[in-house]
């Protein structure tokens, strides 16, 4: 991988890097308007670096008008984001269909009650994770306010295949996967929690189109070769084999979780200082495509924001 990747990716698109970002490990992505690759205006060297599309979602994908109902949160950090909540009253008759659900349990933080009586020392001092299947409904209840925050929920990688057909309508594949690729869909998925969020680092075997409908995520990618170089290296620190598929139960809690976030997300690290890569910033209705087989880690930025994300693996 060169020192400074090239950005310019999309025809009629150019990033001109500042000095600040020549040391930076990771770099943004290219950035471009969805037209511009709607009308086929895409070079195929393309389809082997990641970038971003701008609102992409806004007028194309159903879910972003129905699903939630916006609620204005000003913050001079953030720069007056929006922040959203779920249109229950539109997703509540569809509450009785099973999904699987991510349930982590985060390490209570003691009360005055607690220190005087040693409770504080009884209760875990780490997280825990479980998957159970449960109605719609449970993640509707704890995705309405006011929020619990010593549990997350999370629907993850729920196939869009089986929702019921009404909302399945609010997720059409994107007509853009017709002009990068064949338009063969491997398979697609839902995603649905409140932030913060965490995927650790992974690939996929195909192509993946990425939507946020909520909420905001960063996504930070590493190209194939440096990536599984990463992978293994810290794998092998922890005397472990695995497979790259995400969201092993080993990839979520302990001391994996952890060696991958500090490889990937602790720019300090002097161990990982040489490792560079692309990092996109995705709002809602942004889209961002992540081509075969690069290597990627996402986290749900915010905390207690509605986070929902779709995407779609093609061919």
């Amino acid at each position: 991988m060169p020192p400074f990747p090239s950005h310019r990716l999309l025809k009629g698109s150019t990033f001109v890097p500042c000095e600040s970002l020549k040391n930076a490990r990771f770099i943004p992505v290219t950035w471009s308007h969805p037209r511009q690759l709607e009308g086929g205006n895409v070079d195929a060297p393309n389809l082997e670096k990641p970038w971003a599309l701008a609102s992409y979602a806004l007028e194309r994908i159903p879910a972003c008008r129905r699903w939630f109902e916006p609620s204005a949160v000003e913050s001079a950090k953030e720069n007056h984001i929006l922040s959203q909540r779920l249109n229950i009253s539109y997703l509540k008759p569809f509450g009785e269909i099973m999904v699987p659900i991510e349930a982590m349990r985060t390490p209570k933080y003691p009360t005055k009650a607690d220190v005087m009586t040693g409770r504080d020392q009884a209760s875990s001092s780490e997280e825990t994770f479980d998957r159970i299947s449960a109605p719609l409904n449970l993640l509707l209840a704890y995705l309405t306010p006011p929020y619990e925050v010593n549990v997350r929920l999370y629907l993850a990688q729920f196939p869009l295949a089986d929702l019921p057909r009404p909302l399945r309508d609010d997720l059409p594949t994107p007509s853009i996967i017709n002009h990068i690729g064949k338009g063969d869909i491997y398979n697609s998925s839902l995603w649905m929690g409140l932030s913060p969020t965490y995927t650790s680092l992974h690939k996929d075997p195909n192509d993946n189109f990425f939507v946020q409908l909520a909420g905001r995520k960063t996504v930070r990618l590493i190209e194939p070769t440096e990536g599984r170089t990463m992978y293994d290296r810290v794998m092998r620190k922890l005397n472990r084999r695995g497979s790259s598929a995400m969201r092993g139960e080993e990839m979520m809690v302990g001391a994996e979780k952890e060696a991958f976030e500090t490889a990937v997300w602790d720019d300090g690290a002097e161990e990982w200082k040489h490792v560079r890569g692309w990092e996109a910033k995705v709002k809602a209705t942004d889209a961002l495509f992540i081509p075969k087989g690069w290597w990627h880690s996402v986290r749900g930025e915010g905390e207690g924001e509605v986070n929902v994300s779709a995407n779609w693996w093609f061919r």
